[in-house]
């Protein structure tokens, strides 16, 4: 609904023009468009008061003899314009301070998109307005936000606001990690010898840079 889609067909020995119609279920629907020239296209903007379904099909027929027309072989749909958030979409565990790629689908949706961010059902903030509705954002999360497991992505669609889809769960965000080094060799109870070599071996998470090695007595 609300998209445009192109109607064709081929004919021969057929003057003048045709009538376009939409059939519901085998049932006349209504004209798209009376005595359109018989180049083999339309351009249908599909009407927002068009009842979805799954069994449409379009006829055309010539002005000049109504016996001479022919439908689509099988049913087409009909659908609502639709958004479907795919991440965050439920359990997810990301860290404040880091960036992750937010995801989604939509189906018949022109225009941009707005991109908010709601924590326990209450709008939080928008993380983007207008955004390029190409399915990805990457998304730097900001250290201000509060570390909690009741956050949800809403995706809305700047042409109709009633278009929008939001995270199927809830996911959550927690505080940076600190800064961690934990040395593993020596760790107690080594007797090394002068002149000799040994391994000095350690571990670190969220360590970036270089690194000092200093001696302790």
């Amino acid at each position: 609904l609300g998209g445009t889609e192109q109607v064709l067909w081929t004919s021969s020995d057929v003057a003048g023009v045709v009538d376009i119609e939409l059939w519901k279920g085998g049932v006349f629907s209504r004209t798209l468009e009376a005595g359109s020239a018989n180049d083999g296209t339309f351009d249908w903007l599909i009407p927002s008061d068009v009842v979805t379904g799954a069994d449409y099909t379009i006829r055309v027929i010539s002005d000049d003899d109504n016996a001479v027309f022919d439908e689509s072989d099988g049913s087409f749909s009909i659908i609502d314009p639709s958004i479907t958030v795919t991440r965050p979409n439920g359990s997810e565990n990301w860290v404040l301070l880091t960036t992750e790629q937010l995801t989604w689908t939509s189906i018949d949706v022109a225009g941009l998109v707005d991109i908010e961010l709601w924590k326990g059902g209450v709008f939080s903030r928008t993380l983007e307005a207008g955004s390029t509705n190409d399915g990805t954002f990457d998304w730097l999360i900001p250290g201000d936000l509060v570390a909690a497991s009741d956050y949800t992505v809403r995706v809305i669609s700047d042409d109709d606001n009633g278009v929008f889809d939001e995270s199927d769960g809830a996911f959550s965000l927690a505080a940076p990690l600190e800064p961690q080094v934990v040395v593993t060799q020596p760790n107690g109870g080594e007797s090394w010898v002068l002149g000799g070599t040994e391994q000095v071996l350690w571990t670190s998470s969220d360590v970036t840079g270089l690194v000092n090695i200093e001696l302790w007595k």
